[in-house]
């Protein structure tokens, strides 16, 4: 990987922070075993879908690897285990690693012991998966041009848009057993509705905009069905902060057992809020090619950049 001849890193690291510079991260990564890389931090650019492609336009690496600025490498051997796998198997879509969710304030640990935000499931093997936590996704460059750059007509919900169109490409999309992060999630109630409502509404605009994707959401045959649906769900709110409830293909399930979880409760009410809001105002059928993206790149030194919409 390291050959003397190379011109270019072998892996582009594309870290999204609204505000800062990624230090953060990138004292982390000077830590790794594997250093041919460089960083792009891209700031100040909305939805995180054109965020992540202007990265990825000026990316120079044969790999790249799209991180939240707020994300927590599990140790040092992390890069070296995440892009392993693009070297030992062919037909490689996406590869991401296993997210644990870290102890944090009240309501993170409540929200986590809820059930509203939990770990990746522990894993021995390479695993294919259908979907991949969005705080770190990697693929190669040419791969991921391939697929058309993420959506940026979703919000939040890039990462299991692009994981459908490489699933329809006949890739494979992996999970690696040995390399973790750590992600909080909101640190406040607020900020946690806030996204919940958000992700309701990307879930929808995906759901819409890409015939076939069977991820997520209810499927609605006639728009006058949403607000009996919403209705029902008003009613029942009170119920699924005892008893777990599922929605999913538009199928009410109740779990045989108890539970005690308002806040999660409250979160997925807000979270189909979202989901039906946008659902009436996207029309079905995938959306046009974006506009082309305009840029400014500051160069910290030969590894660092900092990218700016113009």
């Amino acid at each position: 990987m390291n050959d003397s001849c190379r011109k270019n890193p072998y892996v582009s690291i594309v870290i999204i922070d609204w505000k800062g510079s990624g230090s953060a991260l990138k004292k982390q990564l000077l830590n790794q075993t594997f250093q041919d890389y460089e960083t792009i931090v891209v700031q100040h650019v909305a939805p995180i879908a054109r965020a992540r492609n202007m990265g990825a336009d000026i990316a120079k690496g044969d790999i790249v690897i799209f991180f939240d600025h707020d994300v927590i490498l599990g140790n040092e051997y992390f890069l070296e285990k995440l892009i392993l796998p693009f070297e030992q198997r062919a037909n490689v879509g996406i590869i991401g690693p296993r997210q644990l969710v870290p102890d944090g304030n009240w309501i993170q640990n409540r929200l986590r012991q809820e059930g509203l935000y939990v770990s990746t499931a522990c894993i021995d093997v390479l695993t294919e998966a259908q979907g991949i936590g969005g705080p770190c996704m990697a693929a190669k460059t040419t791969v991921f041009k391939e697929l058309g750059y993420f959506n940026e007509s979703v919000i939040s919900a890039e990462d299991g848009e692009i994981l459908f169109r490489s699933i329809k490409m006949g890739l494979k999309n992996y999970i690696v057993p040995d390399a973790f992060i750590y992600h909080p999630s909101p640190s406040t109630y607020a900020l946690m509705l806030r996204q919940q409502f958000i992700y309701g509404r990307s879930v929808a605009r995906v759901k819409r905009l890409c015939p076939g994707w069977k991820e997520g959401g209810v499927y609605f045959k006639h728009v006058i069905i949403i607000p009996i649906f919403l209705l029902i769900r008003t009613i029942l709110l009170p119920v699924e902060a005892c008893v777990p409830l599922s929605f999913a293909a538009g199928k009410l399930r109740i779990a045989p057992r108890l539970q005690f979880a308002p806040l999660k409760a409250c979160a997925l009410y807000l979270k189909h809020l979202g989901y039906c809001y946008e659902y009436v105002r996207i029309r079905p059928g995938y959306p046009p090619v974006p506009a082309m993206r305009k840029f400014s790149v500051e160069k910290i030194d030969e590894r660092n950049c900092v990218v700016r919409e113009q």
